[in-house]
C-alpha cells in the first residue's frame, strides 16, 4: 500500500515567496495585521443579543485577548507576502468568541496524523486518549503542530489552540509496528473509538498517494477513482483498494466508520496544497463518492491581506481550489506557529492546509459547546453558511440552499468562503419565537410581536416572575438562542390609574372636562312614603360615580380603586333612603383605561348606616373585564388570559369632627378569576387585590369658601397571584422543541402609598382656584421608586 503524506504546502507553488521556516531564512512571528482589527460585527447594542447565551461577546475583553502573547504567538508570516498579512485567529474572529468563554470546553476532537509529542507544555491540562502507537516517528512535528492548533493551552507555553479547553483523541495513521504505510483496520477502529468517546470532530491533515503505471508517485485524485470505477465496474472501496492499496473489505469498513462517526462529529479534511490541481484530491473529496458523508468540511489554505477593519483586501490561494467540493469547503489562514517535537518547549512555523484544517476542527468544538442540541450536520451547515465571502476575489459560481429560504453563494475557487466562527455563533437571518412542538411545523413570529403587558396593579411583578428564566428563540437554521424571558415583560402605557394632583385632561380635553367636572351627569329623585329614591346617571364618568358612592375616592388623590381599570363610560347609582339606612344599587360599563378595544363593566349594591356624625357603608361589586386581568394583557405568544370575573367588597366610613370637617376612610378587597391563557401563558390563579384611603377634609381654612383635603391612599394593588408559563427552552437533535413549565408568584415587591394634598377656594368671580400635590412612595408598587406630582387649576364660567 502506498503511504500517506502530510499536507505541507508545496513550496514550488509559492512563486516569488518564501515560507518563514528554518532553512528558508527570515523567520518571523509577526505580520498578523492590525492588533485591534476585526471583521464587521453584528450590532451588539440590542438588549436581547447582548444577553443571549451564544452572544456573550465582550469587545473590550476581545481586544485584551487579541493582544495577548499566546494569541499573537500563533501568528506566522510568509516572507515577501506583504505587510498586512492576516493573523489566522483574527481572520476567523476567534478573539471575539473567546471573550464569551467559548473555548471548546467539555468537547473532544479526534486527530488522525503522526508525530505527537504529548508531553509538550501546550498539552498541559488536556485530557488525551491515544489509540495505538502515537510516538514521534522520524522526527516529524506535524501531528504535534496540528494537535496544538486545536487544543493548545491558553495558560501554558507561548501559543494557544483554536479551542484551548478541548480534549483530544490521537491516532497515528502509520502502522503501529513498522511505522510505515497505513493500517486501515486501525484507522477504522480508531474512528469508532473516537465516536464512542463522543468526539465532535475528526481532523485529517493527510492524504493518499498513487503511482500511475509508468509515472511518478502523486496524490490520488478524484479522476483516478472515477476512471477506475468506469473501466472496471468497481465500487468505491474496490477502486480505493486498487489504487491506494489495501483490501476492498478494509476500505468498506473504514468508510462505514467514517459515516457512523457523523452521529457525533464532523469530519474535517485538509485539501491538497497543490494550487495547480484542476481536480480534487480523492481523500478530501470522499463525499463525491459517498454522499452520506454530509457532516464533512474540506479545508483550503490562503494568504490574505487585510485592512484595519480585518476585511480581506486581496488574496493568494496557496492550496488547491475547492472545485467540486465547493459547497462543503472552507478556507482559513494556514500559516501558523505551533508546538514542535524537539523538546517540550519547542515551536515551529509552517503553512498549508494541514494547519488550516485544525482551525476548522477547533471551530466545530466551539460550535458543539455553544449548541449541544444541534447535530453534526447542523454544526457543518452553520460554519458553511456563515463563512466570510465579502472579498473581491470571491466569484459566485452557484448557490447552496440551506433550508428555510437561506441561500448562500459558493465559489469554485474559494468554496463557501473563509472561516468566521463569530458569525457561526450569531443568529442567521434573524430569530423567531416558535409555537409548536416540532421546528418543522411550528408557527414562527418575531420577537417584537410578543409581550406581557402589566398594568399598574402589578408593579414589576411580571418582570420579576420571568427573571432568571430564558426563552429559546430560533434562527433561520433552527439554532436555539436563549433570550432572558423578562425581556418580554413590559409596563402598560400610563393611564388615569396613576396618581394625579388634579383632574386630568387628556387627548380629548372637551370630553374629559365633562367627565371630571360632573357636567356629563344627570340626577333625579322621587319620594314614596317616608323614603326617597335618587337616581344619578353619568354618560362618561360612570365608574367614577360608582367608586365615589362606595366611598373609595377623594379629591386629594385621583387614584381610584377597582374603578382605575375603567376609562370613559356610562354608569348609574340608585339610592333609597329610609331613615338612617341607605340601600344603593349601581352599575357601569366602560372602555378599559389602559387596554385598547377592551372593556370593564359591573353591577353591585351597598348598605349604608347614618348615625349622625358617623356614616358607615358596606358594598359588593361583581364585574367582568374583557381584554385583560386587572389591567394585565399580552399579545402574540405572550398573550395573557383575555378576561376575568372580578368580585370585590368595600367598607367606607366618615366621621364629622366639626363644622365643615371630617375624617374619611375606605377599603376595598377582592378576587379575580382569569379566563384560560394562550401561548406561553397558560393560566393565572389565586388573584386577590386591595385598595384603600384614609384622609381629613376641612373647610374654611383661610376663608369661608375654601377646603383643604389631605389623604393617604393605596391604589389598586395585586396582593396574591400566580401565573403558569410553558416556555420553549431548547430543542432536541431531531428538531423537537423542548418546553418547560414554570410557575411564578405575581405580588409586587413594593406597595405604593400616596400622600395627597388639595386646596381649593371659590372666587368671587364665580371661578374656582385649586392647587394639588401627590407624593408616591414605592411608586408603581415598585420598591424604592418615588414619584411626585404638582398642579394648579383655575376654572370659571363663561
Amino acid at each position: 500500500m502506498h503511504g500517506p503524506f502530510h499536507r505541507f504546502a508545496k513550496l514550488s507553488s509559492l512563486v516569488g515567496l518564501c515560507i518563514a521556516l528554518a532553512g528558508c531564512g527570515g523567520g518571523s512571528n509577526g505580520g498578523g495585521g492590525s492588533a485591534d482589527s476585526n471583521l464587521p460585527q453584528p450590532d451588539y447594542s440590542n438588549d436581547w443579543v447582548s444577553a443571549s447565551v451564544a452572544h456573550t461577546f465582550d469587545t473590550v475583553q476581545a481586544a485584551q485577548i487579541r493582544n495577548s502573547s499566546r494569541f499573537q504567538g500563533v501568528d506566522a508570516a510568509i516572507s515577501g507576502g506583504g505587510s498586512n498579512q492576516s493573523h489566522p485567529y483574527e481572520l476567523a474572529r476567534l478573539d471575539l468568541v473567546l471573550s464569551g468563554n467559548w473555548t471548546g470546553a467539555g468537547q473532544r476532537v479526534a486527530v488522525v496524523d503522526d508525530g505527537f509529542r504529548t508531553t509538550h507544555q501546550e498539552f498541559a491540562g488536556t485530557d488525551i486518549v491515544a489509540n495505538g502507537n502515537i510516538a514521534v516517528a522520524g522526527g516529524s512535528s506535524h501531528g504535534t503542530h496540528v494537535a496544538a492548533l486545536i487544543a493548545g493551552s491558553d495558560d501554558q507555553g507561548s501559543m494557544m489552540g483554536f479551542a484551548p479547553d478541548a480534549d483530544l483523541h490521537l491516532t497515528s495513521y502509520l502502522d503501529d509496528s513498522s511505522r510505515t504505510g497505513i493500517d486501515l483496520d486501525k484507522l477504522a477502529a480508531a474512528t469508532a473509538e473516537a465516536a464512542s468517546l463522543d468526539a465532535v470532530a475528526q481532523n485529517n491533515s493527510w492524504g493518499l498517494l498513487y503511482t500511475p503505471p509508468g509515472d511518478p508517485t502523486r496524490e490520488l485524485l478524484v479522476t483516478d477513482v472515477r476512471d477506475h470505477m468506469t473501466l472496471n465496474g468497481s465500487t468505491v472501496a474496490e477502486a480505493f483498494a486498487g489504487l491506494a492499496g489495501g483490501t476492498q473489505a478494509a476500505w468498506s469498513t473504514y468508510f462505514d466508520e467514517l459515516e457512523a462517526f457523523q452521529s457525533s462529529g464532523v469530519i474535517v479534511w485538509a485539501m491538497s496544497n497543490d494550487d495547480t490541481l484542476a481536480v480534487n484530491d480523492a481523500s478530501s473529496a470522499l463525499p463525491l463518492f459517498i454522499p452520506e458523508l454530509d457532516a464533512w468540511i474540506a479545508v483550503g489554505n490562503g494568504l490574505f491581506q487585510t485592512n484595519s477593519a480585518n476585511e480581506i483586501t486581496s488574496t493568494s490561494r496557496l492550496s488547491a481550489a475547492c472545485g467540486e467540493m465547493a459547497s462543503q469547503c472552507l478556507f482559513a489562514d494556514g500559516t501558523t506557529r505551533s508546538a514542535g517535537v524537539s523538546s517540550d518547549t519547542s515551536y515551529g512555523l509552517g503553512t498549508g492546509t494541514s494547519f488550516a484544517a485544525p482551525q476548522v476542527s477547533g471551530a466545530v468544538a466551539i460550535m458543539a459547546q455553544a449548541f449541544p442540541s444541534l447535530s453534526p450536520q447542523e454544526w457543518t451547515k452553520r460554519l458553511l453558511a456563515t463563512a466570510y465571502s465579502d472579498f473581491v476575489d470571491f466569484a459566485q459560481d452557484g448557490t447552496v440552499n440551506f433550508g428555510s429560504g437561506i441561500v448562500r453563494a459558493y465559489s469554485d475557487e474559494w468554496g463557501m468562503g473563509v472561516l468566521d466562527i463569530a458569525a457561526a455563533l450569531s443568529p442567521v437571518d434573524g430569530v423567531s419565537l416558535v409555537n409548536g412542538r416540532s421546528l418543522d411545523s411550528a408557527e414562527r413570529t418575531t420577537l417584537a410581536g410578543a409581550a406581557l403587558v402589566s398594568g399598574a396593579a402589578y408593579g414589576n411583578a411580571t418582570r420579576r416572575a420571568l427573571s432568571g428564566m430564558d426563552i429559546a428563540v430560533f434562527d433561520g437554521l433552527d439554532t436555539p438562542f436563549l433570550v432572558p424571558a423578562e425581556t418580554f415583560a413590559i409596563a402598560a402605557d400610563s393611564g388615569p390609574e396613576r396618581p394625579h394632583a388634579l383632574p386630568l385632561f387628556g387627548d380629548s380635553s372637551v370630553v374629559d372636562a365633562l367627565a371630571v367636572s360632573g357636567s356629563d351627569r344627570q340626577s333625579g329623585q322621587t319620594t314614596f312614603g317616608t323614603s326617597t329614591y335618587r337616581l344619578t346617571v353619568a354618560a362618561l364618568g360612570g365608574a367614577e360615580i360608582v367608586s365615589s358612592s362606595r366611598g373609595l375616592s377623594s379629591p386629594a388623590a385621583m387614584t381610584g380603586s377597582l374603578a382605575s381599570l375603567s376609562g370613559r363610560g356610562a354608569g348609574m347609582v340608585g339610592q333609597v333612603e329610609a331613615g338612617p339606612l341607605t340601600v344603593e344599587h349601581y352599575g357601569f360599563v366602560s372602555s378599559h383605561a389602559t387596554l385598547s378595544e377592551s372593556a370593564v363593566g359591573g353591577v353591585g349594591a351597598a348598605l349604608g348606616l347614618d348615625l349622625g356624625a358617623i356614616g358607615l357603608k358596606a358594598s359588593l361589586l361583581t364585574a367582568q373585564e374583557q381584554g385583560g386581568v386587572l389591567g394585565l394583557s399580552g399579545f402574540g405568544l405572550m398573550g395573557a388570559p383575555s378576561g376575568a370575573a372580578i368580585n370585590s367588597a368595600a367598607l367606607s366610613s366618615q366621621l364629622e369632627i366639626g363644622a365643615g370637617s371630617m375624617i374619611f376612610a375606605g377599603l376595598e378587597t377582592g378576587t379575580a378569576v382569569a379566563e384560560a391563557g394562550s401561548g406561553y401563558v397558560t393560566a393565572m390563579d389565586n388573584l386577590t387585590f386591595s385598595a384603600f384611603q384614609v384622609g381629613l377634609s376641612t373647610a374654611n381654612v383661610l376663608g369661608d369658601a375654601d377646603q383643604l383635603t389631605f389623604a393617604i391612599s393605596q391604589p389598586l394593588r395585586l396582593e396574591t397571584g400566580a401565573v403558569d408559563f410553558t416556555l420553549p427552552v431548547g430543542r432536541t437533535q431531531d428538531g423537537a422543541v423542548v418546553m418547560a413549565d414554570h410557575r411564578a408568584t405575581l405580588a409586587p415587591a413594593g406597595r405604593q402609598i400616596d400622600l395627597g394634598l388639595r386646596y381649593q377656594i371659590a372666587l368671587e368671580t364665580e371661578a374656582e382656584l385649586a392647587f394639588g400635590a401627590v407624593v408616591s412612595h414605592d411608586a408603581g408598587h415598585i420598591g424604592g421608586a418615588t414619584n411626585a406630582v404638582f398642579g394648579g387649576q383655575l376654572r370659571g364660567r363663561f
